[in-house]
Parts: C-alpha cells; sequence; structure tokens
C-alpha cells in the first residue's frame, strides 16, 4: 500500500515544444515549470504534475503565489529585454544622426572655405522663379530645367530652394542648411538598409560612416546638387530592396526617388536609367509575380516622365548641347569606335584605388579635404572583405543588387571624364560593402569573447564620434590653408569676404565711391554676388585689364578691387602712376588677397595706346594644317584660345578677338581645293559675317554675306557657298551687330569641307 501511495504521487511528465513568440499558458496550481532548453528556434519546457494531496493547502498556496511572481516578473523581464534590444538600433541610429547634423551645420559658412557660383545660383533661379511669376523667361510655367551657363541642368535643386527664399532671402547658412537637411535623409536611407534589408547587428554604423567619408563630408556641407542625386538614388536603391524583400509597394517609392535622381543631375540620369533597365531584367520572375504593381508603376512612371517629355518639346537639342558645353568627346568628330574606347577608359579609371585611397587624387582642389583621400585608406580592407562576403552570398538577390549599383555608378561620368562629383553615387555601394563586412567582424568578436551588443555598440560610437568630431575641427581650424591656390583654378575664395568688405569699405568713405569689381577670382563671380547684393549690385563688374589694354578715363572716384595676379600685371605694365592701396582682403594665409586700389595713368598714355592698338590691327599668322591641307592662317589678334581651336571639330572650345570687330580669318591654302560648302559655330549675339572666296591669282570668285538674329544659345550657321573649285584663299569677317569697336568677337567653329575626290 505505501509503495502504491508513493507511486501515485510520482510526478506525471509531459514534455511541450514551444516555438519563437508563442506563449504557454499553464495552470500552475498542479504543475510545476522546468525549462529544459532554449535556442533561436523557441524552447523546450518540462512540465512535471503533482498530486494536490501531497502537499499542504495552505504551502501550496504560497507555492502558487511565488510562482505566479516569478512567471509575471521574468515575463516582464524578458519584454524589457526584447525590448530595449528591439529599440537600441533606433535609439543609437538618432544619437548617429544628431552627431551628423551638428558635423555638418557647425561652421557651415566657414567650410567649404568658397561660396561656389554653383551653390549661389540654386538661390538665385529659384528667386527669378517667385518674380517670374513661376514661370521662366519663356513663359512655360514651372519649368522642369533651369537655364544656368550655356545649358538647361538644374532642376530639382532649384525648387527646393524657393520655399526657404520666401522665408529667409539669400542668406549662405540657409542655402546649404536646406541642402544639408535634405542630403541628410541618405543617412536614414542607409541606416534603413543595414536594418532593414541587409539585417545588420550594428546598422548605425552606417551613419558614422558616411559621416566621417571625406569626400562626403566636403559635398554634403555644399548645395551642389551633386549630392541631392547620392540621396535619392540612395532612396531608389533602398525602397527597391525593398521591395524585392516582399514589401511590394515599396515599388513606387522607388520610382519617385529615381524620377526625383533624375531631374536633379544630368550625369545620375544615366545611372538611373541603368539601374532600371538591369534590375528589371535580373528580376523579371519576380517582377510577373507581381504584375500589378509593376503595371501601376509602369503608369506613375509614365506620369512622372511628362516633365521631361515636355522639356525635349520645349527645347528640342538641349541634351546634346549639354554634352557639348561639358566638351563631351561623344560630340567631337571622331569614330563610333574611338568614343566607344574612350567611355570605357573613363568608366574603367573610376574604379582606380589610387583616385579613392590616395589624398592626392587627380581632382579640383576645391572637391578635396587637403591631406584626406575622397575614402579614408583604412576603411579598404573592409570594403574588400565586404566584397568577399557578398561574392560568397551571391545567390540572395540583395548582395547582386549590391555588386549591381557599384558597377552602374559611373556610367554617367564616363560620358564626359571621370569627375568626383559625377561618380559620387559610388560612395553608396563601398560603403555598403565596408559595413556589411565591419558588422559581420564585430558579430564574430561578440560570439568569441561574449561581449554584450551595448559594450561593442558603446566602444564604436565613442571610437567613430570621435572621428567625426575630429574631421570636423581639422576642417574648421585648417581646411582654410590645405590648398592655397586661391584663385579662379583653385578654391575661388572671396564671395563671403567681398559681400562683408565692400559695404563696409563703401560706407566709410566721405565721398561716393565707383567701385570696380574684377570678375576673375570666380567662375560666375557676377552670380555670385548678385546673391549678396541683389539686382543691381552696387558697383560694376570689370579688371585692370581693360585699363592696361585700351584707353578708358581713370576718374578720381575709381576703386578697382585686383587679386594680387592683376596687381602684379599692373605694376609690369608700367602706365600707371600714383598707385595707392587704400584697403584689402587677406586670404588665410595672410598674404594679401583683395587690394582696392586707386591709380592715375602716366603722361602720354594716349599715345602709347594708339601706337598698340594699330600694332595689334596686324593680323597675326601661322602654319596650321585646315581639313588636312597645310596652310597659311592670318587672324586678327586674339585674347582667349589659340587658332587651332576653331578647326578641332570641338564645339567645347573656342577663340575671342581681342578688340577686334569684326573679327577677320584669313585661309590660305598650300594647294587650290574644291569646296563643298563651309559653316561656322558663332555665339548668340546678333551677328553679320562676310565670307569671301579668291583664286589662285587672288580674284575674287564667291562673296556670301549674311546677318542672324539673337539668339539664347550660340548656333552653328550655314555660310551658303554652292560647290566651288579652285580655291586657294578663304577670308571670312565676323562682326557683332551691336557692337562697334574694340569688341569681343566669339568663334568655336570654322569649317570648309572639301568635295569629294
Amino acid at each position: 500500500m505505501d509503495e502504491m501511495r508513493s507511486a501515485s504521487n510520482q510526478p506525471q511528465e509531459q514534455i511541450y515544444h514551444v516555438q519563437a513568440n508563442e506563449k504557454l499558458i499553464l495552470q500552475l496550481s498542479d504543475t510545476m515549470v522546468e525549462v529544459l532548453a532554449l535556442d533561436e528556434g523557441g524552447c523546450e519546457i518540462k512540465v512535471s504534475a503533482v498530486k494536490k494531496a501531497s502537499v499542504p493547502s495552505w504551502q501550496r498556496f504560497i507555492g502558487e503565489q511565488n510562482l505566479s511572481i516569478q512567471r509575471i516578473w521574468k515575463a516582464l523581464s524578458t519584454r524589457k529585454e526584447e525590448g530595449f534590444k528591439t529599440i537600441l538600433p533606433w535609439l543609437l541610429a538618432g544619437i548617429c544622426l544628431l552627431l551628423y547634423l551638428s558635423t555638418r551645420l557647425i561652421g557651415l559658412k566657414e567650410y567649404p572655405i568658397y561660396f561656389f557660383s554653383d551653390e549661389a545660383t540654386q538661390t538665385i533661379l529659384a528667386e527669378d522663379l517667385v518674380l517670374g511669376g513661376y514661370s521662366d523667361p519663356q513663359g512655360y510655367f514651372l519649368p522642369t530645367f533651369f537655364y544656368n551657363g550655356y545649358q538647361y541642368n538644374l532642376g530639382t535643386s532649384v525648387y527646393l530652394q524657393v520655399i526657404p527664399y520666401l522665408l529667409f532671402g539669400r542668406v549662405v547658412e540657409v542655402n546649404r542648411g536646406v541642402s544639408v537637411l535634405a542630403t541628410s535623409f541618405s543617412a536614414l536611407f542607409l541606416f534603413l538598409m543595414g536594418l532593414r534589408v541587409f539585417r545588420m547587428k550594428f546598422p548605425w554604423l552606417m551613419i558614422l560612416l558616411l559621416s566621417i567619408t571625406p569626400v562626403w563630408f566636403l559635398h554634403s556641407r555644399t548645395s551642389f546638387e551633386t549630392g541631392l542625386a547620392f540621396t535619392f538614388y540612395c532612396g531608389f536603391l533602398y525602397f527597391y530592396l525593398r521591395y524585392r524583400q516582399g514589401q511590394i509597394g515599396h515599388l513606387y517609392g522607388a520610382a519617385v526617388m529615381a524620377a526625383l535622381a533624375f531631374y536633379t543631375y544630368s550625369p545620375v540620369r544615366f545611372v538611373v536609367l541603368g539601374s532600371a533597365l538591369l534590375f528589371f531584367l535580373v528580376d523579371l520572375r519576380y517582377h510577373f509575380q507581381n504584375k500589378k504593381v509593376i503595371w501601376r508603376t509602369l503608369a506613375l512612371t509614365t506620369l512622372l516622365a511628362i516633365p521631361f517629355l515636355r522639356f525635349e518639346i520645349q527645347y528640342p537639342g538641349q541634351n546634346i548641347n549639354h554634352l557639348r558645353v561639358l566638351g563631351s568627346y561623344w560630340v567631337q568628330d571622331i569614330s563610333f569606335m574611338d568614343k566607344l574606347g574612350r567611355y570605357f577608359t573613363e568608366y574603367f579609371l573610376s574604379f582606380s584605388p589610387k583616385y579613392w585611397f590616395l589624398a592626392f587624387a587627380d581632382e579640383l582642389g576645391r572637391h578635396r579635404m587637403g591631406p584626406h583621400a575622397f575614402i579614408p585608406f583604412w576603411m579598404l580592407p573592409f570594403i574588400l572583405g565586404g566584397i568577399f562576403l557578398s561574392i560568397r552570398r551571391w545567390q540572395d538577390f540583395r548582395y547582386r543588387i549590391l555588386f549591381f549599383s557599384l558597377l552602374l555608378a559611373p556610367m554617367g561620368g564616363a560620358l564626359v571624364a571621370r569627375g568626383i562629383t559625377r561618380i559620387l553615387v559610388m560612395v553608396i555601394p563601398l560603403l555598403l560593402f565596408s559595413v556589411l563586412f565591419l558588422d559581420w567582424l564585430l558579430q564574430k568578436l561578440q560570439q568569441r569573447f561574449h561581449i554584450s551588443n551595448l559594450i561593442i555598440s558603446l566602444a564604436m560610437l565613442t571610437v567613430l564620434g570621435w572621428a567625426n568630431i575630429y574631421l570636423l575641427t581639422d576642417a574648421l581650424k585648417n581646411g582654410p590653408t590645405w590648398d592655397q591656390d586661391y584663385s579662379m583654378s583653385g578654391m575661388q575664395y572671396g564671395a563671403v569676404q567681398l559681400a562683408e568688405k565692400i559695404p563696409e569699405f563703401l560706407a566709410s568713405q566721405p565721398q561716393p565711391v565707383h567701385l570696380i569689381l574684377t570678375p576673375t577670382w570666380a567662375n560666375g563671380s557676377d552670380i555670385v554676388m548678385r546673391f549678396f547684393f541683389g539686382t543691381p549690385v552696387p558697383f560694376d563688374m570689370g579688371n585692370i585689364d581693360t585699363f592696361i589694354n585700351q584707353y578708358v578715363p581713370l576718374e578720381d572716384d575709381m576703386v578697382l578691387v585686383m587679386t594680387p595676379e592683376e596687381v602684379d600685371r599692373m605694376e609690369q605694365s608700367g602706365k600707371f602712376t600714383d598707385i595707392r592701396i587704400v584697403d584689402s582682403i587677406p586670404y588665410p594665409t595672410g598674404q594679401t588677397g583683395f587690394s582696392f586700389v586707386k591709380l592715375k595713368y602716366v603722361d602720354g598714355i594716349q599715345a602709347v595706346f594708339e601706337a598698340e592698338a594699330a600694332a595689334r590691327k596686324v593680323l597675326q599668322i601661322e602654319q596650321t594644317p585646315v581639313e588636312g591641307v597645310p596652310s597659311s592662317v592670318a587672324y586678327s589678334y586674339l585674347d582667349i584660345g589659340t587658332i587651332d581651336k576653331i578647326f578641332d571639330r570641338d564645339l567645347g572650345t573656342l577663340i575671342r578677338s581681342m578688340e577686334a570687330n569684326p573679327m577677320e580669318i584669313r585661309i590660305t591654302y598650300s594647294r587650290p581645293l574644291d569646296l563643298e560648302y563651309c559653316s561656322a559655330r558663332v555665339g548668340g549675339t546678333p551677328t553679320d559675317w562676310v565670307l569671301q572666296l579668291y583664286d589662285v591669282d587672288q580674284q575674287l570668285i564667291g562673296e556670301y554675306k549674311r546677318h542672324e538674329t539673337e539668339t539664347p544659345d550660340p548656333r552653328t550657321v550655314d555660310l551658303g557657298i554652292v560647290p566651288q573649285k579652285g580655291v586657294e584663299q578663304v577670308r571670312f569677317l565676323l562682326k557683332n551687330s551691336d557692337n562697334g569697336e574694340p569688341a569681343h568677337v566669339h568663334l568655336w567653329e570654322f569649317t570648309c569641307t572639301r568635295q569629294a575626290d
């Protein structure tokens, strides 16, 4: 009986298998719960039932309450721990974003040390749009692209500045700050890619590494449109990857982001189109499984393409003109195979490790951070490690798309020549590769040494946070003297400094001053000055060369603002006396940068100018091949370009007469030629031209004249000859109709084509 009673009191065991995120609720009054094992998939629970009679009721009651309290506390602790693990990446991402924004907004006016015309024009064009009733000068409402520097190349970035202009006006910090806030979304997109797409354990590392990448640090503190295009393309990749993960509605977001990138920056257009086409082909099977969303996205894409189609109708041929302005080899007179060879050369140059990871890359100083490479050299092993990991995971669509985005990134830049602003989107896949490997490495270290997430996170946040602060401090303290070429060919320093100094100088003068500011310190200096002073500016734009090359009366109230190079030319000319520097602006090195100068001509200067003008009227002569025939070319005195530039079939090069109007070009062939036709590429101003053909006896055998009306852009004109045999000499006169002499006359190309043999 005792044995039977003892057997009846033995626990009756049951085993429960609980999957991850499943709940098991048991009546504890008759049970005792013991966890046997726990793994990633769930847990195994052993439950032993004990007979009620074997335990006194008061003990059972206390035991039940104790077990209940333990169960509730364990549940709360587990939820707390799981909730903390869930919220930790977002919490750290928030901290990283605050650090990112701080390192962009602090000292925004001081670094970069220039305020470039490409930045100023964003706000200027937004202002013109507002003042023009939201139409362009041709009357088109809400234009797709804006005219800038002989081309239509700005779009989204101008519209981004409209509301800030209405609220704050033309302010450097606002101009750049708007871009900083907009481009900060790139950090958010990269974090989300790490968190939701690649399932990284430390996805917030994306923000910190992006922030300390020097090429991005520099360009994200400007309002160049390349940073905005970078951000939109980053968003496009994120939304497309989410779509491929099964969140099919994200495809609409990908289409919108692609369109915004397309309308922001011309080199990225080719990257967007190439990405859309390639992703469509490689994921064709997946697309067929989601036909409805594909058709809707195509409809959305058609809607988003309407502004571009409208632009093509309104301004036909502008895309080709854009390539001409940039000097692309695609519009040069070379064979298709030569163009293709040049394209792949430029394309593969974009992958040069020397270009990306060495500090002295072949790039303009204003696009580099002095001793810092575009991407820190220490990141190269992480990038290579990420590439290796991705190759091993090639079957996973996420890593294939990452590789494809790297291969597609240089497509647009290769159409002209490698340049960091044109291939900036390459940083996106390179950064993703580096963080993929770093995240993998940290997880391995965590498993090996049993380090908690929190400890690793705090350590990485401390190290990379310090790196962010160091880079900002270095830029603000040492950045002004990294590149000490402050001229137009270098940093183009002086916009902010001149804007602060000129009003102060004018206000300090006892009498009104006729100020003449040199334009030679920066590209588009008139645009930059309009940004600060409005229209019209309270001074004239001009430089000392005008006074050196011809007689222009120097009034007593004139003050010329000159660069150091212009001061040197003034002194070396020997044409001036009583030179007084009444004020100056120093360069960051402490040397004089801009000099405010009063001066007078030496006695007898008019006779000197007359003698020089007579000498310049004598045509210059040079021996050069024309249409493959050795020739002697006589031409008016030039101040821009060399005479061979008008025969090179390159629409991006030109010559300019120093003062001759009309400009004269006289070609004498080494043997008589039979000519088919002649053409010239001239400026958009009203133009008169005369073409004369002479035979071996210097007899006039053909003469053609025409007046060209004004156009907004340079144009190629057919000079209208009929086929003419036995031409030994061609004389071409080109005159700006609205100007007398002296005046500048521009000529891009002059071509007389021979008849076929």
